[in-house]
């Protein structure tokens, strides 16, 4: 099944990569940016009012910008699969409305555990690499992931704007109940490109290194895995949109409209 799932993404990505590019730019320059944002490690360096500043550009493209991002990707998949003319005027008409705060409301949770782990590794040095962190960061980590396994199918719905938010979580939680096993499988199938990414970032940072340029002067190029993150979070991303439609459309659970 996975297989296939994968297989019909990476054609259909392949054949529509053009309306996808802008969203994974942006993605992307977000991501390079929250790197910088975290760079700053909240320095006493800097005053009350820039501290401020940082920490609201932080929350609004991790709790909002991002989740909207990745809503209006399966969204403009939805559009492709049901053959559908892809537009920024529906786009547009999408997000009218109080559709921003349900995208955040949905997402708040797995986006305040993915943060929680991230702030804390920030002050990594604060714990003087004392077991303490590593026992904290494992159970952050453990919990992110389990977070994101349970609210997996709420951006599906989402885009597809089939219910109101707590329908959305509710259904969620209960149609992924005992599928962790197979959520597991299903992410240990990209484990491959897990490993070119990683592989990729070392090569990378390595020559980098070697000609003495600082990695985070060149922040989008990094945070992009060198560019692969292009070709396969879009992959990924579609994968994901319809592994939920099949776990929506194939539940005992009931969404309610």
């Amino acid at each position: 099944m996975f297989e296939k799932i994968k297989s019909q993404a990476k054609i259909t990505v392949m054949r529509n990569y053009k309306y996808f590019f802008w969203l994974i730019f942006l993605y992307e320059i977000l991501s390079s940016l929250i790197i910088r944002i975290f760079g700053f490690r909240f320095s006493t360096d800097y005053s009350p009012f820039i501290a401020v500043i940082i920490i609201a550009l932080l929350v609004v493209v991790k709790f909002v910008l991002l989740p909207v991002i990745v809503v209006i990707f399966f969204r403009t998949g939805i559009c492709i699969l049901e053959r559908k003319t892809v537009s920024v005027n529906d786009t547009v008409r999408f997000l009218t409305g109080n559709k921003v705060l349900r995208i955040m409301a949905v997402n708040f949770v797995p986006t305040l555990v993915n943060l929680s782990y991230s702030l804390l590794r920030c002050f990594k040095a604060a714990f003087n690499s004392s077991m303490l962190y590593y026992v904290i960061a494992s159970a952050l980590l453990i919990t992110e992931y389990y977070t994101e396994y349970k609210f997996f199918i709420c951006n599906y719905n989402l885009a597809r704007l089939s219910s109101g938010t707590k329908e959305i979580i509710t259904f969620s939680l209960g149609t992924m109940k005992h599928k962790l096993s197979d959520y597991i499988k299903y992410e240990l199938s990209f484990i491959l490109w897990y490993l070119i990414i990683l592989i990729v970032e070392f090569i990378g940072l390595y020559f980098l290194n070697l000609i003495n340029i600082d990695a985070m002067q060149l922040r989008f190029i990094t945070s992009s895995a060198f560019g692969v993150m292009f070709f396969f979070l879009p992959y990924k991303l579609f994968s994901n949109l319809l592994y939920a439609e099949y776990l929506t459309n194939n539940t005992n659970n009931e969404l309610i409209h």
